[in-house]
């Protein structure tokens, strides 16, 4: 499991069982990309929008074009709209489909042994399937993150070289929190080896299962729970910390932004919708880079259940396989 210090975006997608549980209806979820790419594009670009009316039809004599280009605009808007929706509605059939389709895989492996998969291996189905479609929200939202900071970047380097030099400047200050990040990963990794807690359940049915007395019961489950609650309230004062304190350097960043240009439009005699622009792209921008570096962690989290759940669908493989020969 040394592969868990080393788990990313890339290492997950490369996964051969991982690509074939997601990927159960290649043509649909192709599609549903596809609009998620198209979606991004149009907010991508609506700082280039906000540019186009401040700088130019804002300053027409006549309202007609003026009122044209808001016509498309508002026609743009609603294909976005109606491309989020189909999205989201789909997201919503696609996790239930996943879900279905992990919990036949464990119906295959342990349908003549079901007493193993209640007691030994409730695991797959109270925590391990919930992290695994966790882990496949994360992946999906992270690619979209990633074509929105390779979108904005193109607009960024094509139509303002001066605002792409000063986010630079910020570059640093993002690898620290990346490396802080990474921190984060390897400690929750040695946690998870330290704090290997069975779940509720299975200390129920093994309490029931022994005919434990009242006192002992009350005894074991109280200090279960005391142990899981302090486990979950550390993992999350971590994550948050790094999220809080990303946040704030981003509200810092654009302050000093607004001071820089602010200076820089006095002396320049620059527009102020140069100002206005600028902002709306180091918000887009930002954003997308803040959530890839937060959920970094969370691969590293996820990576027990991410192998428990593709060894099922391995061990799917092998019976095919057997029975073929």
């Amino acid at each position: 499991m040394d592969n868990k210090y080393n788990s990313n975006l890339y290492f997950i997608l490369k996964n051969p069982y991982f690509k074939k549980i997601i990927l159960f209806n290649k043509r649909k979820i192709y599609t549903i990309l596809f609009l998620s790419f198209i979606s991004t594009l149009i907010y991508a670009s609506f700082p280039i929008i906000t540019q186009l009316y401040l700088k130019y039809l804002y300053l027409q004599e006549s309202l007609t074009l003026l009122f044209n280009f808001t016509l498309i605009f508002i026609f743009v808007y609603i294909i976005k709209l109606t491309a989020d929706l189909i999205i989201e509605k789909y997201k919503i059939k696609y996790f239930e489909k996943l879900e279905k389709r992990i919990k036949e895989l464990m119906i295959e492996k342990y349908v003549d042994k079901l007493n193993i998969l209640a007691f030994k291996k409730s695991d797959l189905f109270t925590k391990h399937i919930f992290l695994y479609s966790k882990l496949v929200k994360t992946v999906y939202y992270n690619l979209m993150d990633l074509t929105k900071i390779v979108i904005i970047g193109i607009i960024i380097f094509f139509f303002d070289k001066t605002l792409l030099q000063y986010l630079i400047y910020a570059s640093p200050i993002f690898f620290i929190f990346y490396l802080i990040s990474k921190r984060i990963a390897i400690t929750s990794n040695n946690d998870e080896k330290d704090f290997s807690e069975p779940d509720f359940g299975y200390i129920v049915r093994k309490l029931a299962d022994t005919n434990a007395s009242n006192n002992l019961t009350r005894k074991t489950l109280v200090n279960h729970l005391e142990r899981n609650m302090k486990k979950r309230v550390e993992n999350k004062n971590r994550f948050k910390t790094l999220s809080v304190t990303m946040e704030s350097f981003i509200s810092l960043f654009r302050v000093f932004y607004l001071c820089y240009f602010g200076v820089y439009i006095i002396t320049s005699g620059l527009q102020i919708s140069g100002l206005i622009v600028g902002l709306l792209f180091i918000t887009l921008l930002m954003r997308p880079i803040s959530k890839l570096i937060i959920s970094a962690p969370f691969y590293n989290v996820c990576m027990n259940s991410f192998f428990k759940i593709n060894a099922l669908y391995k061990h799917k493989i092998s019976i095919e396989n057997g029975k073929k020969e």
